[in-house]
């Protein structure tokens, strides 16, 4: 789909969603809320072509694609502030999956992850001594699920 038409269909659908979510929400009395550099609709139709992309993770997409991207998107920020704001508009992005994206599986499915350093090796061996005695391990590497 192009981009234009899939940010088209998104904007349409906040704009009806957040008259919708209104009527159902407390007040916030809270007005120094400021706008971002990038709409609600430009994140969202950025996190359904990276699902359409075929790209395993959202970093790879964003720094590949980044010249194009900013082609659509002129204020496109940096991808670190990027997944910042994916963070806020989850709920919206999970009803417009459901209500316009649904189609059948193939089975295959990808978990968007990059490795994060838990803590130092050295610091590691001293963690393996604080595990419960009572649950054997495969191995040592699996120790940080346990803590």
């Amino acid at each position: 789909m192009d981009p234009v038409e899939l940010f088209y269909q998104v904007d349409e659908f906040l704009k009806v969603y957040e008259q919708e979510i209104v009527k159902h929400i407390l007040p916030n009395n809270q007005s120094n809320r400021r706008q971002g550099l990038m709409f609600p609709s430009e994140i969202i139709t950025l996190r359904i072509m990276y699902h359409n992309s075929g790209y395993k993770t959202v970093k790879d997409f964003f720094v590949r694609n980044n010249a194009e991207l900013r082609s659509y998107f002129p204020r496109l920020v940096s991808y670190s502030r990027f997944v910042e704001l994916c963070t806020e508009l989850v709920l919206p992005f999970m009803v417009f999956a459901k209500i316009f994206c649904t189609v059948e599986s193939d089975g295959i499915s990808y978990i968007d992850s990059t490795k994060l350093e838990a803590c130092h090796v050295r610091r590691a061996s001293g963690l393996l001594a604080l595990r419960p005695r009572a649950i054997p391990l495969l191995d040592d590497s699996l120790v940080l699920n346990y803590i």
